[in-house]
């Protein structure tokens, strides 16, 4: 019986070179799988990324990368608004064997293809939008999953400053127009 061949592991960073943390790897139930991101492997999925050509394209890419090498892919707006792709946060999870480099190509990659395909990037916008379903991001749970464990759709999408404002009965009373009675209102007379 014939044996396949071992799989390929990515060659070790020089020492103080990088901050990927492999031999964390070495223990006992550690997930090993982002070994097999080896440098040609980078250079096709760098090269996947930059041909994607829709949003749902970009979910189920980062979906592959989170089942077969661990990666999760973080896209959101920045916190100030978002002008260019440069408005994009795009980072990679930490997590041990994961290279500086590869930690920063991936994300250049992602923000390439943003910019080649607009459309994309109105998408994502429109995906973290106040009133917009939650996106589906690499290893978080369906809407439908979310929203058994979620009391209310409308509590999850709003900030928790407003979901209290909405949970509290207001004590103010509405205005009037009318006047006061320390406010008397004097008309003048037209017969003087």
């Amino acid at each position: 019986m014939q044996q396949a061949p071992p799989i390929p592991l990515r060659i070790e960073c020089p020492p103080g070179a990088c901050v990927c943390e492999r031999e964390r790897l070495d223990a006992p139930g550690a997930d090993r799988r982002i070994l097999m991101l080896t440098r040609e492997e980078e250079k096709k999925l760098l090269a996947r990324i930059e041909a994607v050509a829709s949003y749902d394209d970009l979910l189920r890419l980062a979906q592959r990368m989170a089942a077969l090498l661990g990666i999760t892919l973080h896209i959101a707006p920045g916190a100030n608004e978002v002008r260019t792709v440069r408005g994009f946060d795009i980072r990679l999870a930490e997590m041990p064997g994961l290279c500086r480099k590869t930690c920063k190509e991936i994300p250049a990659a992602v923000r390439r293809c943003l910019e080649r395909h607009p459309d994309i990037a109105f998408a994502i916008l429109d995906a973290h939008d106040l009133f917009a379903q939650p996106s589906l991001t690499a290893g978080a749970p369906s809407p439908q999953q979310s929203s058994t464990q979620q009391s209310s759709p409308q509590q999850s999408l709003l900030q928790p400053s407003m979901q209290q404002a909405l949970q509290q009965p207001s004590t103010q009373q509405p205005s009037t127009l009318q006047p006061s009675p320390t406010q008397a209102t004097h008309l003048p007379d037209p017969h003087q």
